[in-house]
């Protein structure tokens, strides 16, 4: 994969570490803005909220600009709220950096996603997509309990800090090394909408919907959890973090692959009837 695949790969790290950063040092934060777990918590609802509401309009607005300054204006309002975040002792301006650093995650991974299959030949398209949002699963493994750990041991504004440091050495990678590429052609918003009459498509948003709700409603709240029930140090969190999202995404990978191996069964099993069938009907009489 060419080097600006790495670049991406480094710029949904830096994002997907954002999303969940608040969640290792909720109770810290809680204590520092003197609020209740349950309104820190709403930093991350405030932030997931923005992506789902504020990243399909504004990525259907972005589509008619150049893909890289998008990508470019995008990490720079992504370094604005976290620097925001870094510098800020009030619970109001916290939930105003949210939701600036939340409208840059949908745009920024769905056109990027664009950017990436145009960098490589038609048929790595879909390799070189995947292996952008590796930064995002990277960033559930590596970035989130390392922010935690920054987070409980230097306070929790540092962990701003460091996202707001990678988002900026991102940014001059893509200023770097990401070519210009021409606007979409514009199409109306009825057409562009039209997707969402697709029973399938549907089904597959609500699945998703529903996984990441559930998701996202215990891991946010996973601070408070493993200290005041579990009864674990704050400290050990970030090692609790790393621990719990490996072994989540190591049953992810071992479900694919039984699924892989059943699908070859099945197809097995499949030519080893059409064969079967076919020298049925070659057989004499």
């Amino acid at each position: 994969m060419p080097l600006q695949i790495w670049v991406l790969i480094l710029s949904a790290f830096a994002i997907g570490t954002a999303e969940f950063g608040i969640a290792g040092p909720l109770t810290q934060v809680a204590e520092s803005l003197q609020v209740s777990t349950g309104q820190a918590g709403h930093l991350i609802t405030v932030y997931a909220l923005t992506i789902v509401i504020g990243g399909p309009l504004l990525t259907l607005w972005l589509t008619r600009f150049d893909k890289r300054n998008v990508l470019l204006g995008l990490m720079g309002l992504f370094i604005m709220g976290n620097l925001v975040a870094a510098n800020t002792s009030g619970y109001s301006v916290l939930l105003a950096s949210c939701v600036l650093a939340g409208l840059t995650q949908g745009p920024f991974y769905g056109i990027g996603a664009v950017v990436a299959t145009r960098l490589v030949s038609e048929k790595l398209g879909g390799q070189a997509v995947g292996q952008m949002f590796a930064g995002l699963t990277l960033a559930n493994i590596l970035g989130v309990p390392a922010g935690a750990w920054i987070g409980n041991v230097f306070g929790w504004n540092a962990t701003f800090w460091v996202v707001a440091a990678l988002g900026l050495v991102a940014t001059v990678a893509i200023a770097l090394t990401i070519p210009q590429q021409a606007a979409e052609s514009k199409r109306s918003l009825g057409k562009q909408l039209a997707v969402f009459r697709n029973p399938q498509l549907l089904a597959s948003l609500l699945i998703t919907t529903l996984g990441w709700t559930g998701f996202m409603t215990f891991y946010g709240y996973i601070a408070p959890v493993a200290e005041q029930v579990a009864g674990f140090a704050r400290a050990d969190l970030g090692w609790i973090l790393l621990n719990l999202l490996a072994r989540a995404q190591a049953c992810c990978f071992q479900r694919l692959k039984l699924l892989r191996k059943t699908e070859s069964l099945s197809a097995n099993f499949g030519l080893s009837r059409i064969n079967s069938i076919q020298l049925w009907y070659r057989s004499p009489g």
